[in-house]
């Protein structure tokens, strides 16, 4: 086997995080009169996907509330803030991050909380000062100057709403055995705990009765996931979570796609591979932009290999093997070679150019939400369980890898 070492090709933010307090002499009047803590929870999974620490069902999490801001607004917020806070007293804490990546043109400003009344504080101090702004500008004499600071205040106060009505929660994965239980989803964990699962379309589970299923969600009532991605446990497929332009998913992918063809000229019955492709979130705000590992072009290569592989299934493995052996041609070329028409590959780029940002939302609920990859491409998954490599899957025990470079990307 040819070992070139675990790699990590890094592009890692720049996370500026502090904690930020505005206390005045007056009571706390802001947000009820309290002083109001801010901060972020995550959850953690281990090696099979589940969580590390057994999640206790019957007391809910607490929802926290993100705002990400460009310096503009970041500006009028903090300028919206002070002036509140001297009007009418008080005092806040916030969490802040400052987020910078290589793909950014521009940092990111990130505060959160979990108290909602804190964000309907901010809401009403940038009302108050859009209105400072709109009652000191001469309209009569408008010279364009004021349009920046009103757009950034538009978009905050946008922004502060957007934040009270989606807040963050942290993500609980659960596997087990579904029931549709007469109308009211469940799923029954290992340990014989049973957890209702609210949001799952009852009309579309009864093929589902007693098989074992993958869920992910949030916990806002006791004994009950909030299901933000739900899926059965695929049997008997090997999943590999990659990167499209990761040096070792380039290797590793394109050689299945040859092995799972060469078992078919055998006569053999073809093995099943899903693959799926890793984002990262530019913050825990749930509104957040998505970035790749290795920049704008790979987040590119894997829409288009996300939807090849939805909408003409048949042509995905050997696109796969096309882009392997072309890693610098257009993909509308590459398409066209393997197989597609000039309509197709049109349908395809008005797809990526439509619909970029919910496919990316759906990759990234079922690679990070349901499976629980957060990094490190390959990672390899059999039967709702990580393994170690792809020999580990049953249909896969012949695959030979002795030639193929050894190693993982990851932030």
């Amino acid at each position: 086997m040819s070992i070139m070492g675990c790699t990590a090709i890094r592009h890692t933010p720049v996370v500026f995080s502090m904690l930020l307090s505005l206390l005045t002499s007056a009571g706390a009047a802001a947000a009820g009169g309290q002083t109001v803590g801010f901060a972020q929870t995550t959850a953690t999974v281990n090696a099979a996907g589940a969580e590390a620490v057994e999640k206790d069902f019957a007391h809910p999490d607490q929802a926290t509330y993100y705002v990400s801001m460009e310096l503009p607004e970041f500006s009028m917020f903090n300028n919206s803030l002070i002036t509140g806070l001297s009007r009418r007293g008080g005092g806040a804490e916030f969490n802040l991050q400052v987020i910078k990546m290589p793909q950014m043109e521009q940092a990111c400003w990130v505060i959160s909380a979990q108290n909602p009344a804190v964000m309907q504080a901010c809401s009403q101090w940038v009302a108050l000062e859009s209105l400072d702004v709109v009652s000191s500008t001469n309209f009569a004499q408008l010279d364009g100057s004021i349009t920046p600071t009103l757009d950034a205040l538009g978009a905050l106060g946008r922004k502060l709403k957007t934040a009270v009505e989606h807040p963050g929660w942290p993500v609980h994965r659960v596997v087990g055995r579904f029931s549709a239980n007469g109308g009211k989803p469940m799923v029954t964990l290992e340990n014989g705990q049973s957890i209702a699962l609210a949001g799952v379309p009852t009309g579309t589970t009864s093929p589902l009765e007693q098989m074992q299923v993958r869920a992910a969600g949030s916990v806002r009532e006791a004994v009950q996931l909030t299901v933000s991605a739900f899926a059965p446990v695929s049997t008997d497929t090997l999943e590999v979570f990659t990167m499209s332009q990761c040096p070792f998913g380039q290797q590793v992918v394109p050689a299945l796609a040859r092995f799972i063809k060469e078992q078919k000229a055998s006569g053999n019955e073809a093995p099943k591979l899903n693959v799926r492709y890793i984002f990262y979130k530019v913050s825990d705000d749930p509104e957040s932009d998505y970035f790749t590992l290795h920049g704008a072009a790979e987040l590119k290569e894997n829409l288009v290999q996300m939807f090849i592989r939805d909408t003409f299934s048949d042509k995905f493995l050997p696109y796969l093997l096309a882009r392997f052996t072309n890693p610098t041609t257009e993909w509308q070329l590459l398409a066209q070679q393997v197989g597609l028409s000039d309509t197709d590959v049109q349908m395809l780029q008005l797809l990526i150019q439509s619909n970029a940002k919910m496919a990316i939302a759906q990759e990234y609920r079922y690679v990070h939400d349901l499976a629980g990859v957060e990094d490190k491409s390959p990672t390899y998954m059999w039967n709702g369980r990580l393994i170690d490599s792809p020999q580990q899957a049953d249909t896969f025990a012949s695959f030979q890898s002795d030639n193929l470079p050894m190693g993982a990307c990851s932030q």
